[in-house]
């Protein structure tokens, strides 16, 4: 009895607070803007370090066969 009880008091709360919000408020993403030249540099030096580290990484896990630096350089080829 508690159980439902307290199931049925949580889908009151969760209702009456879904009904509380305004339903005209939308998000809206802003509008994409060109990044300048400086700024796509920046993003292509990093694209290049975390080409450089999965390498590194990759290098390490066929030199020294641990896991963990296959795992690192899994994670950062999902920098990519």
């Amino acid at each position: 009895m508690r159980t439902a009880l307290t199931a049925v008091l949580g889908l009151l709360i969760t209702a009456s607070a879904a009904g509380a919000c305004p339903q005209d408020d939308v998000a809206v993403a802003p509008a994409a803007t060109p990044l300048d030249a400086d700024a796509q540099r920046g993003l292509v030096q990093m694209r290049e370090e975390e080409k450089l580290a999965r390498d590194v990484y990759q290098a390490n896990a066929r030199r020294y066969g641990l896991p963990i630096f296959g795992h690192i350089a899994g994670s950062e080829q999902r920098h990519l």
